[in-house]
């Protein structure tokens, strides 16, 4: 194999490692969209049963219900913005590992070329050097 079929073969394992990169990291972001996600629906509920009580709260009860609300409503932004950031995330590492995906299969392609091509003139050199023994052998005989 000559060297730039190995650099080639080495370029594919990086390749590879950095998909396997890319996959886990996309995998990590949607786990985070979805925790993001359930949080958010678990302050929803949170803020509707906190609504619910309120008719028939004293006013302390209902300026703790209010601190309450609120307090959800700051945990139900910070839920959306990271259930968001997440998603985008995992979109740039889709992104990422498909790039990587094509970018090793036209590496692959290139790699095949080259083998077939050293092939090729491993083969055509055989030839040469197979025509010059039966010439050389041929004029040892013509010469005897």
């Amino acid at each position: 194999m000559s060297n730039r079929s190995d650099r080639i073969a080495r370029i594919l394992r990086l390749k590879a490692r950095e998909e396997d990169s890319a996959a886990s990291i996309e995998s990590e972001r949607a786990m985070q969209q979805r925790r993001a996600k359930r949080d958010r629906r678990r302050h929803e509920t949170s803020s509707q049963q906190v609504s619910s009580n309120r008719s028939s709260a004293t006013i302390g009860e209902l300026l703790e219900q209010d601190a309450i609300l609120a307090a959800t409503a700051n945990a139900l932004s910070a839920a959306r913005s990271t259930e968001i950031a997440c998603a985008n995330e995992a979109d740039i590492a889709r992104a990422v590992r498909e790039r990587h995906t094509q970018r090793r299969k036209s590496l692959e392609k290139a790699h095949l070329r080259i083998v077939k091509i050293e092939a090729e003139q491993r083969a055509a050199q055989q030839i040469r050097d197979i025509q010059e023994l039966s010439l050389q052998r041929s004029l040892r005989e013509e010469t005897e």
